[in-house]
């Protein structure tokens, strides 16, 4: 297909498949690849495309270059505000490919699904971690929180930080962090996570990040918007009452 249509440009949505597609992708055509970008900029003079993206657990952005066309990368969900549609740009190309038995060298045995969850496509996450599972309430001291979210936004989902998952307190789909989902809603609520690198790495691109923790020199109020220092059993229904009394 990229033979064919001589793109400028080939964008792919940074999932686990496109992780495993896209190498194979840059091979085939001689080209380089930058993968999980969080930035774009077209570089003045040379129209190169240059490319940042998170390095060293999320500490810094590294800009990349890629100088010769179709430049390749995968972009990660949710880390880009939308555009609206113009009259009379893009096009839909239809291209039917011809695969041959033989190039198939992977058999799927078995499909598991965990409740259909994609983290990546919450517009709000509130997510709990290790202060949550030492809480008497646990989990559902949350309940109210991410019901009265829904009233602001379109799609609300519950998100773990490892100790949770590892406790098999909640389905390893619902972690976030550098071995779990990586996402950038509009909004993510930390309750009770410390603010490991392995963690934030996983919510670069967040529009705006709330931390609740007992411990004011958490990492996680490093890179928090907003910080509460306090026990979440009682700030989270405060906030709870708060935001329903707004709507």
């Amino acid at each position: 297909m990229c033979q064919s249509a001589n793109p400028s440009a080939v964008l792919i949505g940074h999932t686990l498949n496109s992780q495993d597609l896209a190498p194979k992708l840059a091979y085939k055509i001689g080209r380089q690849v930058i993968t999980d970008c969080v930035q774009l900029a077209v570089e003045d003079g040379t129209g190169n495309l240059l490319c940042g993206k998170p390095v060293y657990g999320a500490k810094f952005i590294a800009t990349f270059r890629l100088e010769k066309r179709p430049y390749l990368l995968t972009l990660r969900s949710k880390a880009w505000e939308s555009i609206s549609p113009q009259a009379g740009k893009g096009a839909v190309i239809h291209f039917d490919p011809v695969l041959e038995e033989v190039s198939v060298k992977v058999e799927c045995l078995k499909k598991i699904r965990e409740g259909g969850i994609n983290l990546s496509k919450a517009d709000a996450i509130v997510s709990a971690g290790r202060g949550v599972q030492n809480s008497e309430g646990g989990l559902k001291q949350l309940d109210g929180l991410l019901k009265v979210l829904g009233s602001y936004f379109g799609r609300v989902e519950l998100g773990a930080s490892r100790p949770l998952v590892d406790a098999h307190l909640l389905p390893s789909s619902r972690q976030v962090g550098l071995t779990g989902e990586k996402v950038a809603p509009a909004l993510y609520i930390a309750i009770g996570i410390s603010g490991s690198l392995q963690h934030v790495t996983g919510i670069l691109g967040t529009k705006r990040i709330v931390a609740i923790n007992t411990d004011p020199k958490a990492n996680i109020f490093r890179v928090a918007d907003y910080g509460i220092v306090g026990n979440f059993e009682e700030i989270v229904p405060a906030l709870v009452k708060k935001l329903e009394e707004l709507q």
